[in-house]
């Protein structure tokens, strides 16, 4: 249950998290566990009324915006845990004429998740199956902070960051999966806009989709010039005939695996490339593919895969077993899970 917030159920009967300050003041931990949420989403109405171009009449805009299909978090500091938020459609962006003097604009945040002004810890959570118009799965915005560990992104839809999108706000993750994600334009894994941060260790990308129109589309990892990306010990396998990881701004990219199978296709865009201990070799993986079934995969490394022990040497990023580190999620010393 949510203990600083509430639960909501929709008309289906299924069930909404949302998490926001209630009498309880900021920084209480919030947790929520052990259930799976699928519902329609929060939304908020607003009207806009001014003077139309011709000056004698009112023109009415009305404004809803969807944030946070399967949990919405305004606010507050939750702990998420053994959690599985899916199958949450929120609308695509639209404006609609309702009148000679009046129009409905529609947009959407977040299908998953949504996080304003708040810091969510996620540990074992699989955001798998949503859609909105920008973040698919998770949307992060106004100095929050997402720390995911364990988790899974996958087969999430969204015309920007159909896995994640940052906006003004930093994720964190170790040992988590981003797979099989859809973006019509940029970022199918990630994408960052503003003053963000992704900070990503152990993690493996696969599959993810953007636009194929122009190289510079980051079908895995999009960050402009005011994001911040570091991304260590980290696999990135795709087909795909654009640039799998792309961006113009500060990355530290080290100890990563970033295979694309395209001929015409790359691994790196815009002004990032490979930084030291960085090699580019494909079938990394057991079992892994995109068939619409999140549950059917196995992302543990091959045995032949040259990504075993080929993360950072250095002692901190061993494995749990104090074997040099795996590429992947389930290398360095959270891998065990």
């Amino acid at each position: 249950s949510a203990s600083n917030g509430m639960n909501e159920s929709t008309p289906s009967g299924e069930t909404r998290i949302r998490v926001v300050p209630a009498s309880s003041p900021r920084g209480v931990t919030t947790s929520a566990a052990n259930f799976s949420t699928r519902s329609r989403g929060s939304v908020s109405r607003s009207v806009n009324s001014s003077a139309s171009h011709a000056g004698s009449d009112t023109c009415t805009v009305t404004t809803y915006t969807y944030c946070g299909g399967g949990v919405h978090v305004e606010g507050d500091d939750p702990t998420l845990s053994d959690l599985i938020v899916y199958d949450n459609q929120l609308p695509d962006i639209d404006q609609v004429a309702t009148g000679d003097y009046a129009q409905t604009w529609l947009y959407s945040y977040g299908g998953g998740l949504c996080v304003v002004d708040g810091n969510v810890t996620a540990e074992d959570v699989w955001v798998i199956n949503n859609q909105a118009d920008v973040g698919g799965g998770i949307y992060a915005a106004e100095a929050a902070l997402v720390s995911l560990e364990h988790g899974l992104v996958g087969e999430n839809d969204a015309s920007d960051g159909a896995g994640i999108m940052v906006s003004d706000a930093t994720l964190s993750t170790n040992n988590s999966i981003f797979a099989c994600n859809s973006a019509t334009t940029d970022g199918g894994g990630f994408f960052g806009e503003g003053a963000s941060a992704f900070n990503g260790e152990n993690l493996a990308f696969y599959g993810n989709e953007s636009s194929t129109s122009g190289s510079a589309r980051g079908a895995d990892i999009w960050a402009p010039s005011t994001t911040t990306v570091s991304v260590v010990n980290s696999i990135v396998e795709n087909d795909i005939a654009t640039a799998l990881v792309y961006g113009d701004g500060s990355a530290t990219l080290q100890y990563n695996n970033v295979y694309n199978d395209s001929a015409s296709g790359s691994t790196y865009g815009g002004s990032w490339s490979a930084g030291a201990g960085s090699i580019s070799t494909g079938g990394n993986f057991v079992d892994a593919r995109c068939d619409g079934n999140a549950y059917n995969d196995d992302w543990t490394l091959d045995s032949t895969s040259t990504a075993v022990n080929a993360g950072n040497p250095a002692g901190a990023y061993n494995d749990a077993d104090g074997t040099a580190n795996d590429m992947g999620a389930y290398g360095g010393p959270g891998g065990s899970w």
